[in-house]
């Protein structure tokens, strides 16, 4: 187990957050109503990544359907197999948040994946993840302090 550095946050990571932590450490931004927002570790896809202005835009995942939510395909899930490969996860169209870089390797203490096993979803597929980020696009929710 070992916390994901900010040199390691490029599209298409998967990273266990604590929002707790994010929280705490301030500066994130998510496009839900205040209250909303996920508050227990959860898996984040991150579908953007700008190191010019120091942040992730990222989705929290869910391993249950739900309302809005929007299945992941398997096939395209690489890295560490536990809670991860060849289990249904889905991401919620209309909570993304905006995670400063430099807030990521403390909200991750809890990832159990380390260097050589990380979790990625469809990191060779630059057309789905852009897929992804057109959700955001359509969401007309404004970032909002967390």
């Amino acid at each position: 187990m070992t916390a994901v550095r900010d040199d390691e946050v490029i599209k298409g990571i998967v990273i266990h957050l604590d929002p707790t932590i994010l929280k705490n450490i301030g500066g994130c931004e998510a496009t839900t109503k205040t209250g909303h927002e996920v508050s227990d570790a959860h898996y984040f896809l991150v579908i953007d990544v700008d190191r010019v202005n120091n942040y992730c835009i990222a989705m929290p995942l869910f391993s249950e359907r739900g309302k809005d939510r929007q299945i992941l395909n398997n096939s395209l899930k690489s890295g560490m197999s536990e809670n991860w490969i060849d289990k249904h996860s889905y991401l919620f169209r209309w909570q993304t948040w905006k995670i400063p870089l430099s807030s990521i390797e403390r909200a991750s203490v809890s990832d159990e994946s380390d260097t050589e096993s990380r979790r990625y979803y469809a990191i060779n597929n630059e057309e789905e993840l852009i897929n992804i980020a057109n959700l955001l696009r359509s969401n007309k929710t404004p970032f909002i302090k967390v």
